[in-house]
Parts: C-alpha cells; sequence; structure tokens
C-alpha cells in the first residue's frame, strides 16, 4: 500500500507545477529542505522519518530536525504510536493559514525593524549632517539645529565691527565650562558687547559651569546686566544683523529651536532699541554672581 501511494506520488511529482511547488512554497517562507519534506508529507498523506527522507531526497540526519521545525509551526504533527515514528502534514488550508499568519508576523517584525533603524540612521544623520539653512528670501533665513545654529552665530559675531548685543539665555550651543575665545577676541578688537542675563541662571547651583565661563568673559571686558527673565534669546550685531531663536510654542523643550536669521538694517536696529530699553532698566551685574555662556 506504501509503495503504491509513494508511486502515485511520484506520478504527482511530474504532474504540471510538481516542480514548482517547491520554489512557492520557499517563496512563503519555507526553507528548501521544509518545502521539499512538506511536499512528500502531502504526496504521501502519512510516513515514517525514513519513508519521507527517502522520497523527500533529504539527507536523514537533516529530516529529523525539519520535521520538528515543521512541527513547530504546525505545518505537520507527528501521529501518536509505539514504534518508528509517523509523521503527517497538517491538512491544506491549514497549511496555508498558519503559512499566511507567520508571513504577517515576519513583515511586522520587519517592518518594526526597519523603523528602528530608520530611526537610528535619522539621529546619526542629524548630528553628524545638520540640515542646511533654507533661505526664506535673500534677507531671511530658517537655521535649524544646534550645529547649524553654532555656525551661524560664530559669523555673526566674526562679522560684527563694533556692536555685539546678547539676550542671554538658554539654550546654548557651547558646551557649560567651555569659554568661547571668539567672545574674547571681539572685546579685544574693539567690539563693544553687552549681555542682558535671567536672574535664574546667576541664583541657582545648577549654573555654576556657566557662570564661571561669565566670569571670564567680563574679565575681558564683556558689559552685563540682569532681569528677571527675557522672552527669547537673540543676538544683534551691528544694529544691521539678527538672530532670534524660536522655541516650540507648544512644547518649548522639545529639541533645539529653530533660529530665525535676518539680515536686515532697519529690522534690527529696530530689535537694538528694543534691547537699550531692557538694559536702561535692568539690574547692574554683579561678578560674585556669575551666569551662562553666549553661544
Amino acid at each position: 500500500m506504501m509503495r503504491q501511494r509513494e508511486r502515485e506520488a511520484e506520478d504527482e511529482g511530474h504532474r504540471p507545477g510538481g516542480d514548482r511547488l517547491p520554489r512557492e512554497l520557499q517563496d512563503l517562507g519555507l526553507s528548501p529542505y521544509e518545502s521539499r519534506v512538506l511536499m512528500s508529507l502531502l504526496q504521501l498523506g502519512s510516513a515514517t522519518t525514513l519513508q519521507i527522507a527517502q522520497f523527500s531526497a533529504v539527507p536523514r540526519t537533516s529530516t529529523y530536525q525539519v520535521l520538528e521545525a515543521l512541527g513547530a509551526k504546525r505545518l505537520a504533527y507527528r501521529i501518536p504510536g509505539d514504534g518508528p515514528a509517523v509523521w503527517s502534514a497538517a491538512g491544506r488550508d491549514e497549511i496555508f493559514a498558519q503559512l499566511e499568519a507567520q508571513l504577517e508576523a515576519q513583515n511586522q517584525a520587519r517592518m518594526r525593524d526597519h523603523q528602528a533603524k530608520a530611526d537610528e540612521v535619522r539621529d546619526l544623520l542629524r548630528q553628524s549632517l545638520p540640515e542646511a539653512p533654507i533661505a526664506a528670501s535673500p534677507f531671511v533665513h530658517l537655521i535649524h539645529g544646534r550645529a547649524q545654529t553654532k555656525l551661524a552665530y560664530e559669523r555673526i559675531m566674526a562679522e560684527a565691527a563694533f556692536e555685539f548685543l546678547v539676550f542671554n539665555r538658554p539654550p546654548y550651543s557651547w558646551a557649560p565650562g567651555a569659554v568661547n575665545e571668539a567672545i574674547v577676541h571681539n572685546v579685544q578688537r574693539g567690539v563693544r558687547t553687552r549681555a542682558l542675563y535671567q536672574a535664574v541662571q546667576l541664583d541657582e547651583p545648577g549654573w555654576h559651569a556657566l557662570r564661571s565661563d561669565i566670569e571670564a568673559y567680563h574679565a575681558a571686558g564683556v558689559d552685563g546686566r540682569v532681569v528677571d527673565e527675557l522672552p527669547l534669546k537673540m543676538v544683534i550685531a551691528d544694529r544691521s544683523v539678527a538672530m532670534i531663536a524660536l522655541p516650540n510654542p507648544e512644547e518649548p523643550e522639545d529639541g533645539f529651536p529653530t533660529n530665525l536669521l535676518i539680515e536686515h538694517a532697519g529690522f534690527a536696529s529696530l530689535l537694538a532699541a528694543l534691547f537699550d530699553m531692557v538694559w536702561a532698566s535692568a539690574r547692574t551685574y554683579q561678578p560674585a554672581r556669575q551666569t551662562a555662556e553666549f553661544g
């Protein structure tokens, strides 16, 4: 009876699609050995491990492992009984239902892995290759990210000829404890530098490193005054160029602010006049109560 089923199955293997089916099963997620063993079970109905190995042309030692793998995938099962192990395939509808479920689970896992990798690469790209400034007009630019902000700030300082004004408040593009020598150099070459500080950065213990930086700036000749609060971070150079930090109004602590760089003398002069008004009413800076840096 078994030999008759084997002959019938062998004949079936030569019918149209007989060579194609194992390849199609591999496309559904099975290994070459798994597809051959499963095809053998579907053709034989049920068989011992030795018979399956002979019919499928899969090495006998591998056939044991393949049958266990198919059993774990609920595509084959061992028939209870004494004597040599006898295996049978699951029903055809159940096989394809299981294969589809496993493919869906694999696709979901791949999508999660893909999303995690995309997030990792996006963060790496943000750190190593910041976005270039996007020009909104010839004299208005949007500056994104800490690195691009630092570059723009350094350019404004380097090009300042006689005056540099700062609304000084977090966030900072220079790490605390790292004095920006460009500020010291500007003062030494005659650029009058004035900074307005928030009282919180002068008083709270957590700002010790920043206060140490400011002590170095003021020792070099920077002028400073103190107010209770500054609405935005801002720098103005020569009353012709201004850069303003614009945090997300809904989530101000979310990421580094977008910066608006405006190369417009009229607008910068207006902001400088505002600075002068705040400066006139601010308290005198006391060196013993130092605070934050500029960048």
